[in-house]
């Protein structure tokens, strides 16, 4: 009976773990961008990987900001620029490309904020 009981708990388990909703890995930048600053990100995106979406805004108070992401093929997915005064915003589908990405910004005499990331969803 003992048996019958283990044999039982392991298959609910089992079967709760398959259940469970898929993890979302999110990377990316969330800080206020001064004059002339810049950032880089290296993101190691998986084979177990389903889908990718970039999300978020740059927010140009002064000057302006670039904000670029790079494929692992070396594709620029995204090139976008938000010049003062300005809010942009970002949320994009990208082909899942299993590899190093690179999300990086640059200010151009620009100050603001920018929040971007590039969602991984397993």
């Amino acid at each position: 009976m003992k048996l019958v009981q283990d044999i039982v708990t392991v298959l609910m388990v089992m079967l709760l773990m398959a259940c469970e909703p898929g993890s979302v890995e999110r990377s990316g930048f969330d800080l206020p961008v001064n004059d002339d600053a810049s950032g880089m990100n290296r993101i190691n995106v998986g084979f177990n990987a389903e889908a990718l979406q970039l999300s978020g805004t740059i927010t140009a108070g002064s000057g302006s900001i670039l904000a670029e992401v790079v494929s692992p093929s070396g594709v620029v997915v995204l090139s976008a620029r938000a010049v003062a005064p300005a809010d942009l915003t970002i949320d994009t589908p990208v082909e899942v490309e299993p590899g190093e990405w690179i999300m990086r910004y640059y200010s151009f005499k620009g100050t603001g904020y920018i929040r971007l990331h590039l969602n991984v969803i397993r």
